[in-house]
């Protein structure tokens, strides 16, 4: 057979491959509207997960009976602070990871011919789901420690109008349903839990949980610290709103005395022997062409 059917043939795999990973970083405007639609099915709101999903689905089997159940309740804590405890289990995503893992291996498999290469291409294609659900773990967190303060105002605000806190909740959440915002589903799934039998205390702890966040444990634990000792409600949010728009000022400023540190190596090392040379290379040059 013709070499160069391989050649072609590794050329469209490695092409694909890029096409799925940068339409799963950037997902049209239609899918990011359906992610947060409630009547969009569990699934199907990230196109990566819903055009490799039957690859993926033939791994199951044999990950039931590799994977261990407390590596799988970690994962599974990690997908729940992801977003995607509806959409993805821990078993399919050890499956999703062994797909990769034979994509990556195929490619390199037919661009270098080398079972080395090829085996660490695979194991690259391993640990790629994972560098995935850690980025998206983290850029949720950051959209609901950004806007918790904002609603803490609103549902303060709710509050004092005359809503209890559960109504002003279920306000918040019906009024901002077209936001797309984490916090707010967040806030859909926290009174759906209490309206099928949960307490408050157990949904707030529970909404910590999953978000799984600093400010978010704070505002929950004072919350249930308050309504416990009977403390007026409103002036509780209220001050929680200062408090989180304090410390989010402050860690902005030490994010910047840390960004002007950082920024010492490259200057040392890029910009400075420029300088040099440019002030000094004429003196330097006269010295040994004159001497």
């Amino acid at each position: 057979m013709d070499p160069a059917i391989f050649k072609y043939l590794a050329l469209g795999l490695a092409g694909l491959s890029c096409w799925a990973l940068v339409y799963s970083l950037f997902p049209s405007q239609r899918e990011v509207q359906k992610r947060f639609d409630k009547a969009a099915p569990p699934g199907r709101s990230v196109p990566f997960l819903r055009y490799f999903r039957p690859f993926f689905r033939f791994y199951t089997p044999i990950i039931e009976h590799v994977a261990s159940e407390g590596r799988g309740r970690r994962l599974g804590r990690h997908l729940v602070s992801a977003g995607l405890d509806r959409e993805l289990t821990p078993t399919e995503f050890h499956a999703l990871q062994g797909a990769m893992a034979t994509l990556f291996f195929c490619c390199g498999l037919l661009l270098w011919k080398d079972w080395m290469s090829a085996s660490l291409l695979a194991v690259a294609g391993l640990g790629y789901p994972l560098l995935w659900l850690w980025e998206r773990k983290k850029t949720r967190q950051r959209d609901i420690a950004v806007a918790l303060p904002d609603m803490v105002d609103m549902l303060a605000l709710a509050v004092e109008a005359g809503l209890d806190f559960l109504a002003g909740i279920k306000r918040i959440a019906e009024t901002q349903s077209d936001a797309a915002s984490p916090l707010i589903e967040e806030l859909s799934y926290m009174y759906q839990n209490i309206k099928l039998g949960m307490s408050t205390e157990e949904a707030l702890a529970s909404m910590a949980g999953r978000v799984d966040i600093p400010e978010m444990y704070s505002f929950v634990a004072i919350l249930i610290q308050a309504q416990k000792m009977g403390s007026p409600i409103t002036q509780v949010l209220k001050s929680q709103a200062v408090r989180m728009r304090q410390q989010r000022f402050m860690k902005a400023e030490r994010l910047g005395a840390v960004a002007a540190q950082k920024l010492l190596i490259p200057m040392m090392l890029c910009i400075f022997p420029i300088l040099f040379l440019a002030i000094f290379g004429p003196y330097l040059l006269k010295f040994v062409y004159n001497g």
